[in-house]
């Protein structure tokens, strides 16, 4: 079994389980987070700060790498590629910590 299509499936399932529960997309994202947050998140968009399932849900249906490590000015970092962004976001104890642009610009917290 492809582990990134198996990921994504889990994933999927507990936005499903959240939208069940809450209702639309922006509703459930301003129940879960606020509204400032919120509508960050619905817009497609993320900040430093934010953790792994706010980006992945901001980022919803766009093809990414699973985490691998890498060393980073803050210390090691997991990492995960968005490909059709053009985007790699880093990760130290799950908060979104570095983000870096297809044309190799970084900005770390």
């Amino acid at each position: 079994a492809d582990f990134t299509a198996d990921f994504y499936a889990h994933e999927q399932a507990q936005w499903d389980r959240y939208m069940a529960k809450y209702g639309s997309r922006n509703a459930t994202l301003t129940q879960l987070y606020g509204k400032e947050i919120g509508d960050i998140i619905s817009s497609g968009e993320v900040r430093l700060g934010f953790t792994k399932d706010m980006c992945n849900i901001a980022y919803d249906g766009e093809p990414y790498s699973p985490m691998y490590n890498v060393i980073t000015p803050l210390g090691l970092a997991d990492c995960r590629n968005f490909y059709t962004k053009g985007i790699k976001l880093y990760f130290i104890d799950n908060l979104l910590i570095g983000i870096e642009w297809e044309d190799g610009e970084i900005k770390f917290k």
